[in-house]
């Protein structure tokens, strides 16, 4: 009787040691799974986030290209508006001028 109870006891410590073992298989195989999973989703991330940061780079460039457009517009506008201003007492100041290089001389 008592060997029985030996046997069993033995026979449940071996099942115990099975399962065991499985559950730390299974326990490993999760957690490699969890680590894939959490590597896929960190590329995942990178990859979003360069693509947001390139966007955003672009995006600023092509403003920075429309302002200096812009501003390079308005300084031909403004020049010929001061070239329309400044035509019409051309005659004067050049004669003026040659007044002053005459009289100098």
């Amino acid at each position: 009787m008592a060997s029985d109870s030996i046997k069993r006891i033995s026979e449940t410590e071996e099942r115990a040691l099975l399962i065991e073992r499985e559950a730390d298989s299974a326990a490993a195989a999760l957690l490699a799974d969890a680590e894939i999973a959490a590597r896929g989703k960190t590329a995942n991330i990178d990859r979003e986030t360069d693509e947001e940061v390139r966007r955003i780079l672009s995006d600023a460039e092509e403003a920075r290209i429309r302002k200096e457009q812009a501003a390079d517009l308005l300084a031909r506008e403004e020049s010929e508006v001061l070239r329309t201003r400044v035509s019409p007492r051309m005659p004067d100041a050049i004669a003026a001028v040659r007044d002053l290089i005459i009289g100098k001389v």
